[in-house]
């Protein structure tokens, strides 16, 4: 290829061809040209959208991450605060902890010499209640013994004089 240029190389086959021949072959490559040039234009139109369409995303998946960095930055702050306080607290549960330890000591040292008195004291009472039963009940016994016979002298003497008698014995056996 020498310094021909593109049309003179077209032309030199052509000069075999009739005329109407040649025109039938432009216009075909013209026809050519439309269509490459119409599907290179949507090619272009195409690549224009899907660059649009990238930077629009682009500009949401920017938006995303401003708002994704701002919630970090809060999240960040939320859990430093957090954390303060957990320290915060657990320190105080440590104190109470150890309060509750020196209180339950000092509540052992004092509630068992108390708890052995209050034991003493009950069984003293236990005793003493055991002793007025029984004491109790042995007045019962003598009072109905006492009643029996008071019956049996009632029964025993004479009318009226007996009775009197045995009346107030037994008024002064039951108020006693």
């Amino acid at each position: 290829m020498s310094g021909k240029t593109p049309q003179a190389l077209l032309i030199l086959p052509l000069k075999s061809y009739s005329k109407e021949c040649v025109k039938k072959i432009l216009i075909e490559m013209e026809d050519q040209k439309q269509t490459y040039e119409q599907k290179a234009k949507e090619a272009l139109q195409k690549m224009l959208e899907d660059k649009l369409q990238a930077e629009q995303q682009l500009q949401n998946s920017q938006r995303c991450l401003a708002v994704t960095r701002e919630d970090l930055a809060l999240w960040k702050e939320h859990y430093t605060m957090l954390k303060s306080e957990w320290a915060q607290m657990a320190k105080a549960h440590s104190e109470l902890k150890s309060n509750l330890h020196t209180l339950q000591s000092q509540l052992q040292v004092h509630q068992t010499p108390m708890n052995k008195e209050l034991c003493q004291a009950l069984d003293l009472l236990q005793h003493e209640h055991a002793e007025l039963q029984q004491h109790a009940d042995t007045l019962q016994k003598d009072n109905q013994l006492q009643a029996k016979h008071i019956c049996n002298i009632e029964g025993s003497t004479p009318p009226g004089k007996g009775r009197e008698q045995g009346d107030n014995l037994k008024a002064l056996l039951l108020g006693a």
